[in-house]
């Protein structure tokens, strides 16, 4: 019996031990990600992205082909289509960037970006009322 209490009391002190927080020096309560700078998404996006995968309702679907380029003027080109089967971005359509979603003056489709890096860039929409998610790599 006095094994299992020991144990028991061990369990039970390791319970607490990863119950604690994250607590920075002056008491405050937060993560390290929380801490560090964060990408602006206007800045990042720059560039022309090629397509790496993406997914229709977390099903992979072909996008061979897909790009999408943004410059810093706020231009938006890509041969995507919309859920007219058009392809409003051909010619580039201004583009506002809140946050992490991109609207645009001309077209109701809209896109969040889902993450960024220097060299990856996931979007996700919704096309005909299908949730899509595109991964694109950062085009050299």
């Amino acid at each position: 019996m006095k094994l299992y209490n020991k144990i028991s009391a061990l369990l039970l002190v390791l319970l607490l031990m990863s119950c604690g927080g994250n607590e920075t020096n002056d008491g405050d309560d937060t993560t390290n990600d929380e801490n560090e700078s964060r990408i602006e998404v206007s800045e990042a996006i720059v560039g022309t992205w090629l397509i790496e995968e993406s997914t229709r309702s977390g099903k992979k679907v072909p996008f061979e082909g897909l790009t999408v380029s943004y410059t810093a003027d706020g231009t938006f080109t890509s041969n995507l289509f919309d859920d007219t089967n058009s392809t409003p971005f051909e010619e580039g359509l201004k583009a506002t960037i809140d946050g992490s979603n991109i609207y645009f003056d001309e077209s109701d489709i809209s896109y969040y970006v889902e993450d960024i890096s220097d060299s990856l860039l996931v979007l996700s929409t919704e096309i005909k009322n299908f949730p899509f998610e595109f991964t694109f790599k950062k085009a050299e």
